[in-house]
């Protein structure tokens, strides 16, 4: 299962990494190219009520929203 909530600390993670990351730092790139590319799916997989799911591959399996993967996503997607 590819767990909302554990993706959303990932990503809400990058976001603080890369508030304090120097800009001159050689490896930012790689962070921001990451950041770029999981929010870019995270956002696809977003239900039409606003929520992600516990499963984001699988929605129907757990149909329930749910609420801290998604706090997660919005705080690192409005961050972006």
């Amino acid at each position: 299962m590819f767990w909302s909530r554990g993706n959303g600390w990932v990503l809400a993670g990058l976001a603080r990494v890369l508030q304090y990351l120097p800009p001159d730092y050689a490896g930012r790139t790689r962070f921001v190219a990451l950041f770029q590319e999981m929010a870019q799916r995270i956002a696809q997989l977003q239900g039409a009520d606003g929520y992600w799911r516990a499963s984001l591959l699988d929605p129907d399996s757990q149909p329930i929203p749910e609420t801290s993967g998604t706090g997660f996503f919005t705080y690192a997607l409005a961050w972006a």
